[in-house]
């Protein structure tokens, strides 16, 4: 088994934050490899970097948007499935540019 630490950055028209979730897998963390990170949503691996914690390995899992939600309702959501947010960054969002 191999530890994941998976970073998800996730942005709102309000604000956004970055969250982290740990996942242990039974395949090697390559860039590409699909990883669940709940029931419904599938990721692919962007990144990997060692982690400063032996046997983990930090991943990016990418950027989910939310351009017609505001962020506290979003943040909810990923907290309650089991996400911790490390960084929030709060203002609003131009979408156009």
């Amino acid at each position: 088994m191999f530890r994941l630490r998976c970073f998800l950055s996730v942005a709102a028209k309000d604000g956004g934050g970055v969250f982290v979730r740990v996942l242990d897998i039974p395949e090697e963390p390559v860039v590409g490899l699909r990883v669940r990170l709940s029931d419904s949503e599938v990721r692919k691996v962007r990144r990997t970097a060692p982690s400063s914690d032996e046997g983990e390995v930090n991943c990016d899992v990418g950027l989910a948007t939310y351009e017609g939600s505001r962020w506290e309702r979003i943040k909810a959501r990923y907290e309650s499935r089991g996400w911790s947010l490390l960084e929030e960054v709060m203002g609003t969002v131009d979408w156009t540019e």
